[in-house]
């Protein structure tokens, strides 16, 4: 090594430094931490492929993420079987639930194209809290997009299109997308 390339070496290395003062910021683990967990039981074939997916489950009044195994391959039905539970002690001890907890019969069907979903709500539906709705919509949204091609989400009940609110009570002109529902996971 010549004389100027060490001389240029020790200006750099000099140059390069850090406060003293610095102090490390711990982060609140509850607000980052994502556990995995599969359901307690599966009836999936012993030599099945399982993925997982991240769902989107109610905690107070807003969405936080839970990664949980499921039957491969991963569509949009495969998402709601696993909103529908049950959940294991680890999800449950965190305060998580489902909006399809007490009421498996929400959804009547479930259709899909490569980009687009069409979810068919039954009438219980209907007899829910609006707070209650607006989680589970979020829920069906969420967690559909975060795991497949689909963009977009048209609801029906009885096979009729109906309009649903977003995170913030406006009703949604056309297909519901991530955007509409992702204020839920602030909350």
């Amino acid at each position: 090594m010549n004389k100027s390339s060490f001389f240029l070496a020790a200006v750099f290395l000099s140059s390069c430094g850090f406060n003293a003062n610095s102090s490390v910021e711990l982060l609140d683990e509850a607000n980052y931490s994502i556990s995995i967990s599969s359901p307690p039981s599966t009836n999936s074939p012993p030599n099945q492929l399982q993925e997982s997916v991240v769902v989107y489950l109610i905690s107070g009044s807003g969405l936080r993420t839970q990664s949980l195994i499921v039957p491969s391959p991963i569509t949009a039905e495969t998402v709601i079987t696993a909103l529908n539970g049950p959940f294991d002690e680890n999800v449950t001890a965190r305060g998580l639930r489902t909006g399809f907890y007490e009421s498996s019969d929400l959804i009547t069907s479930v259709s899909a194209t490569e980009s687009e979903a069409t979810i068919d709500l039954s009438e219980s539906f209907t007899e829910l809290a609006g707070d209650e709705q607006l989680l589970i919509l979020g829920q069906i949204v969420l967690s559909i997009i975060a795991n497949t091609e689909i963009t977009s989400i048209n609801f029906t009940s009885n096979n009729i299109a109906i309009k649903i609110p977003n995170a913030n009570g406006q009703i949604i002109q056309g297909s519901a997308q991530r955007a509409d529902f992702v204020d839920l996971v602030t909350r």
